[in-house]
């Protein structure tokens, strides 16, 4: 069940925001919610590829990553922070607190029903990962 954050498509997003300004803001914040970010939309990622009634608001991770991005641009950041940011997350470490939430409640690797119940769960309380998902 492990997956790769999508660090490809956060950098993406950021080139196609680089003409954007920015002013100061605390790079420590973007740090922790970048990391966060990555880690909800690899589970979110997850639960789309295996539960049949999940889909990724927006249709896919790209575009995901690209409103995030906007939104750390909005909140004053400046593309080159969050392009460094994204490139110093430690995808290992990332990946082990992703697969240690989905074992927290009951995942076990190849049960794709627990990990469904689990996604809707998410997507009904609008936390975590659910935010990225919609029922269809």
């Amino acid at each position: 069940m492990r997956r790769r954050l999508n660090a490809g498509a956060i950098l993406a997003a950021f080139f196609l925001a680089a003409c954007q300004t920015s002013g100061p803001a605390d790079p420590r914040v973007l740090q922790q919610t970048t990391r966060q970010f990555g880690i909800d939309l690899a589970l979110a990622s997850l639960a789309a590829e295996n539960c049949g009634d999940l889909r990724l608001i927006g249709g896919s991770t790209e575009a995901a990553s690209r409103q995030y991005v906007e939104q750390m641009l909005a909140r004053g950041y400046s593309p080159r922070q969050i392009g460094e940011t994204t490139a110093a997350i430690d995808e290992d470490e990332a990946g082990r607190e992703a697969i240690a939430y989905l074992e927290d409640r009951g995942v076990t690797p190849g049960d794709t029903a627990r990990l469904c119940t689990v996604a809707r769960g998410e997507v009904a309380a609008g936390t975590r990962f659910g935010r990225y998902l919609r029922a269809t």
